[in-house]
């Protein structure tokens, strides 16, 4: 019977594939969906099994890469495990979470009690300003909530200005660098799935929200992707972050320090 099948296949499928080729090399769009057209007709008169045959292909070829995505997401989220809290300098309390070698605070910083070089002052603003008026888009340390709110539930929102001359982590813990990043998306496993691992919510994961950030046009983009800085900076006034998008992307990117974004810290 197997036999037989094959023997149709490719019988039937002689007969299409000029066919098939000519609608790809065909310019007008009007023709190609008349030829598309031809196309599906003509496999049904011509053989069903052919048909069924590719659709059984398509829908095997889809289910081995479903089952194999679940098995990368199941794999990574056993390698997250809960770790001892940590508390800042201002007393609040934060959950971590330990993911392959690192250990991380598993919610974004709420420190408003902050400590800069003696030269500098970090200075909090109000996070409702737009255009012009965005005082937190500045080179001198500068902190805010989004939207001014802090009941949204999202961490601080600070400037590069306090990452670089502030003390921010709990003792013990530090700014990530970009191969911070790196090995967590890594950890994580890999682009793929890292962004949908890292987002989701439970008591073992690293809660990662996607509270925008404040850029010269104020605070924007909650819902759309987060951000979070790195300790890492370019020749360009320019510093590293991590982004994480709704639409599954994770990547770091360089951002002007004069923008918010988020900190996570890291244990050293």
């Amino acid at each position: 019977m197997l036999e037989g099948l094959k023997q149709t296949f490719f019988m039937n499928w002689n007969i299409l594939y000029p066919l098939f080729k000519f609608y790809q090399n065909t310019p007008s769009k009007s023709k190609r969906i008349k030829l598309k057209s031809i196309f599906y007709i003509s496999c049904s008169v011509y053989s069903p099994i052919l048909v069924i045959m590719l659709l059984l292909m398509t829908a095997c070829n889809f289910n081995s890469e479903t089952k194999e995505k679940v098995k990368t997401l199941k794999e990574t989220q056993e390698l997250f495990k809960r770790s001892i809290p940590v508390q800042d300098t201002d007393g609040k309390i934060y959950q971590t979470v330990t993911i392959g070698s690192q250990t991380w605070m598993a919610e974004d910083l709420k420190k408003t009690v902050i400590e800069c070089d003696s030269s500098r002052q970090a200075r909090f603003t109000n996070g409702l300003e737009r255009g012009p008026e965005v005082k937190l888009y500045v080179h001198a340390p500068r902190y805010a909530w989004y939207n001014n709110n802090k009941e949204l539930g999202f961490g601080v929102i600070y400037n590069f200005a306090v990452v670089k001359h502030c003390q921010l982590c709990p003792p013990g813990y530090q700014i990530p660098t970009k191969a911070d990043w790196e090995l967590l998306i890594e950890q994580a496993g890999g682009e793929s799935v890292a962004a949908k691992v890292l987002t989701q919510r439970g008591s073992d994961g690293f809660e990662a929200t996607l509270g925008g950030r404040i850029d010269s046009y104020g605070s924007g983009m909650a819902g759309n992707f987060g951000s979070w800085w790195s300790s890492d900076t370019t020749e360009l006034r320019e510093a590293y972050t991590m982004e994480i998008g709704y639409q599954g992307y994770i990547l770091l990117v360089r951002q002007p320090i004069r923008v918010g974004s988020y900190v996570r810290c890291i244990k050293q």
